[in-house]
């Protein structure tokens, strides 16, 4: 072998370690941990949810979070709200509709919006929303399950 391919395969042997090093990086960018953040992302939609306080009485069914790439950043093919935290509870109260206002109310939302929905079966549900720094707050009970759903989403 001569000193010329001697050297020639020195060099692809560096750029071919290089190529591998930048898809590493890539791929830890992109599927494992990101090293950047989106604004809000999965702590913003926490701190936010945790300002609430849930009474030791309400029955918790069901807890939902989705944190997203390492929660920080969203899959590309994300449709829907990529970071979000929710809590379903069984709860039969007849202040209800007051209670719901007052939760998203604790964590400084100014004048949430009501919708008070009637369906043709006569099923009645009532939604509050509101937003806090770009992450969007949201309590709603179905008075035919009895099920409040707490949500807090970006």
């Amino acid at each position: 072998m001569n000193l010329r391919n001697h050297k020639t395969l020195k060099v692809l042997s560096i750029l071919f370690g290089v190529v591998i090093i930048i898809f590493g990086l890539l791929y830890v960018n992109f599927a494992v941990y990101p090293f950047t953040s989106t604004t809000p992302n999965y702590s913003d939609v926490e701190r936010v949810f945790n300002r609430m306080t849930f009474p030791a009485d309400w029955k918790l069914e069901k807890e939902t979070i989705n944190k997203g790439i390492a929660g920080r950043q969203c899959p590309i093919e994300s449709e829907t709200a990529c970071f979000l935290k929710s809590k379903t509870f069984t709860l039969k109260d007849k202040n209800i509709v007051s209670m719901l206002k007052d939760l998203l109310e604790e964590t400084g939302c100014k004048d949430p919006v009501m919708t008070d929905n009637t369906d043709s079966e006569g099923r009645r549900v009532v939604e509050y929303e509101c937003s806090i720094d770009a992450v969007s707050l949201g309590v709603s009970y179905d008075f035919r399950t009895y099920e409040l759903f707490v949500f807090a989403n970006s």
